[in-house]
């Protein structure tokens, strides 16, 4: 006798719109985990005429509940799950940006926004020097990291460059 497995091992979108459809039904992205549940407010009137159980019932859904482990991170998605609101922010170039330094060795100096790395970044010391990647610093995808021997110092560095292009999220700004 053969056995009929009628397991399911399968893949889907999970799309979510507001209640009142006031936005599209958009896909939320990878998803690994996803889970939904309901609280109810149930009342019931006992049988008492004979036979046992319930001569009415009525029940009415009081709170419902999912959970979603998100695998991608979008601010549309962020703003959806935080009932928020989303908006370009600006990408104006900064100019000569003041950041305190140590001027010690594999120091991290974090830029006050996200570098576009594929635009020009410069780096002076205190005096206005411009200082040399790969020789006083490192670009990394956040800031400068300080090298061995480098020309910076305790007294700052100036950056210039254009921030990233992204998305400002603020929470709890929306109702659903």
């Amino acid at each position: 006798m053969s056995t009929i497995d009628r397991s399911f091992i399968g893949a889907g979108s999970i799309h979510l719109q507001p209640y009142d459809q006031s936005a599209p039904l958009l896909p939320i992205g990878n998803v690994s985990e996803f889970t939904f549940s309901f609280e109810e407010d149930r009342k019931e009137l006992k049988n008492y005429l004979g036979g046992g159980g319930n001569r009415n019932v009525l029940s009415r859904v009081s709170s419902v509940t999912a959970s979603i482990v998100a695998n991608d991170f979008t601010a549309s998605n962020i703003s959806l799950a935080l009932r928020g609101s989303m908006t370009a922010a600006t990408t104006t170039p900064v100019t000569d940006e003041l950041l305190p330094s140590h001027g010690v060795e594999d120091e991290l100096i974090p830029f006050n926004h996200l570098p576009d790395l594929k635009q020009l970044v410069t780096v002076k010391d205190s005096t206005d020097t411009e200082l040399v990647a790969g020789v006083d610093y490192e670009l990394t995808k956040s800031g400068i990291k300080v090298l061995v021997n480098s020309g910076i110092d305790n007294k700052g560095v100036k950056v210039s460059y254009t921030p990233i292009a992204s998305n400002m999220v603020q929470a709890l700004v929306e109702s659903c």
